[in-house]
């Protein structure tokens, strides 16, 4: 008998005042040191370092962009209202702005979280994890 499988591919969007730090990542995310949950949020922690591109040069070379589209307009179509808003106002204030995106092919935490979305709103952090997940 044979089966299809699907391979899924999550973006995010992450604005930080100067670098994506795992204490805070954690503090946002509301993990304790001694949970039992730390490894999968510390694995999730460095698949989106590992995936972080300043979030221009993201959008000007994604396959999900259209011909032609602005930066913005992208992120409009993309992500809710509020992620285009702190979007603008985090490249006024010179804070960093990233996007990647993770694969449900690389290894089981990045699957699992494919399978869901998220968006964390903090002082220090800004994750919109919402595009495309199952």
């Amino acid at each position: 008998m044979d089966f299809v499988t699907n391979s899924s591919s999550t973006c995010f969007v992450i604005i930080v005042d100067e670098e994506l730090k795992f204490d805070e990542f954690i503090n946002v995310i509301g993990i304790k040191n001694d949970s039992s949950f730390r490894d999968i949020y510390e694995s999730l922690f460095y698949a989106f370092k590992d995936n972080l591109e300043p979030a221009r040069e993201f959008i000007n070379t994604c396959r999900w962009r259209q011909d032609g589209e602005s930066v913005e307009d992208f992120i409009s179509r993309m992500y809710p209202p509020k992620t285009l808003e702190k979007f603008k106002e985090a490249e006024q204030k010179g804070k960093k702005v990233f996007m990647g995106w993770l694969s449900s092919e690389n290894n089981v935490i990045e699957s699992f979280f494919c399978t869901d979305y998220f968006i964390i709103d903090s002082k220090n952090i800004y994750i919109d994890y919402s595009v495309d997940g199952w």
